[in-house]
C-alpha cells in the first residue's frame, strides 16, 4: 500500500504464511502483516512462507519453516510473524 503497510490473503497454511500472528486462519480479505511497520517496499510468496524487503533493505520472512524456508536460526515448525532473515 501507498502507506507502506504490508498486507495478505489466502491460505494461512501450513505455518502461518499470512504472517498475521494467526496461524493457520485462512483469510478471504487482506489483513495486515504483524507489527507496526510502515516501511515495506516488496514482498514475494513461497510455498507456505512469505518474504518481504523493507526500506532499510532489511529482509524479513514468515509462515512455514520445517525446512529453513523463513532463513532464522534454529529451523522451527513455523514463524507466524516476521522476523529479520540471519545476515
Amino acid at each position: 500500500r501507498a502507506t507502506g503497510r504490508l498486507y495478505c490473503w489466502g491460505n494461512d497454511s501450513p505455518g502461518g504464511s499470512l504472517g498475521d500472528n494467526i496461524a493457520l486462519a485462512d483469510q478471504p480479505t487482506p489483513v495486515q502483516v504483524a507489527g507496526s511497520h510502515t516501511d515495506w517496499t516488496s514482498v514475494t510468496g513461497g510455498a507456505g512462507h512469505s518474504c518481504g524487503r523493507r526500506n532499510s533493505a532489511r529482509i524479513y520472512c514468515w509462515g512455514n519453516d520445517n525446512s529453513g524456508q523463513v532463513g532464522d536460526d534454529p529451523i522451527l515448525a513455523s514463524q507466524p510473524t516476521p522476523i529479520q532473515v540471519a545476515p
